[in-house]
C-alpha cells in the first residue's frame, strides 16, 4: 500500500512504469529541470572513435551523425547510453559508469588513437583533465546545451525525498537550501551526490544516497531501501 504521507520530488521526468513503481509506495511528482537546447554545429574532420559521456549526448550526436554514424566506433558513459548505441547497431569499444573510468580506460587500451568528444558546454572536467595529462589526441564539440526550467513552483513545498540527475540540476535549487536539510537525497551518481552534499551543506552525508551502478532503477531501489525507516 503507498504511503500517502512521503512525498517523492523527482527532477526528471520518469518513464510511466517507473512513475507507477513510485506510485505504488508513495506521492510522486516528476518534472524536467533541465530542457536540452540542440546547438546544431557543422561536425567537420570527425575522427573514427567517437565519446559520448550522457544519454542526452548520444541522442543528439546520433541525429547529428546521421547515416554516417555507422563509419565511426563509440566509447560510452552509462549503460542507458550504451543500449542506445547497440539499438542503433553501432560499434561500442567501451562502456563504462563514469566518464573517468572510460578516460582511465582509454589511456591504457587505446593511447595511439584519436577520439571526437561530442558533448555540452557542461560536461564534467573528468575526462579531457585525464586525456590531456595522458597526452591523448581528442578534440571536443559541443554538440547541445541544458537550460534551466523555473522552478520556483516545486521549491514552495517540502519533500520527503529528492531525486538528482545531475550537478547542474542541482545548483539550480540552491535557493531550497534550507528546506533540505532534514530530506533524502537519491542521486544518478557519486558526482551529483557530491554536488548536493556541496549545494545544500549537508553535514550529515547518511541523507545523501547513489546506487552504486548508476541507473534509475538503482535509485528506486534506493528509494525502497529509504522507505523502511519511516
Amino acid at each position: 500500500m503507498p504511503n500517502n504521507e512521503i512525498k517523492i520530488l523527482s527532477t526528471k521526468k520518469l518513464s510511466e512504469a517507473q512513475s507507477d513503481k513510485i506510485n505504488s509506495f508513495a506521492q510522486l511528482v516528476d518534472f524536467d529541470i533541465l530542457n536540452v537546447v540542440s546547438l546544431n554545429p557543422v561536425l567537420k574532420n570527425i575522427n573514427q572513435n567517437i565519446i559520448f559521456t550522457s544519454f542526452k549526448g548520444a541522442q543528439e550526436g546520433l541525429k547529428l551523425l546521421s547515416k554516417k554514424a555507422k563509419e565511426h566506433q563509440f566509447l560510452c558513459v552509462g549503460h542507458k547510453t550504451f543500449e542506445l548505441l547497440q539499438k542503433n547497431n553501432l560499434t561500442v569499444l567501451h562502456s563504462a559508469n563514469y566518464s573517468k573510468e572510460l578516460a582511465s580506460w582509454m589511456v591504457a587500451e587505446m593511447p595511439e588513437a584519436s577520439f571526437t568528444y561530442l558533448c555540452s558546454p557542461d560536461r564534467l572536467n573528468d575526462l579531457p583533465e585525464i586525456l590531456k595529462k595522458s597526452k591523448i589526441n581528442f578534440e571536443e564539440s559541443y554538440i547541445y546545451d541544458t537550460e534551466t526550467t523555473n522552478v520556483s513552483l516545486y521549491q514552495r513545498f517540502h519533500y520527503d525525498i529528492y531525486l538528482w540527475f545531475s550537478p547542474k540540476g542541482v545548483k539550480a535549487f540552491l535557493s531550497s537550501k534550507l528546506k533540505m536539510q532534514n530530506a533524502k537525497h537519491i542521486c544518478i551518481g557519486k558526482t551529483t551526490a557530491q554536488e548536493v552534499i556541496n549545494t545544500f551543506e549537508i553535514q550529515d552525508k547518511d541523507q545523501v544516497l547513489y546506487p552504486e551502478v548508476p541507473s534509475v532503477e538503482g535509485m528506486i531501489t534506493q528509494i525502497e531501501k529509504t522507505m523502511s525507516i519511516y
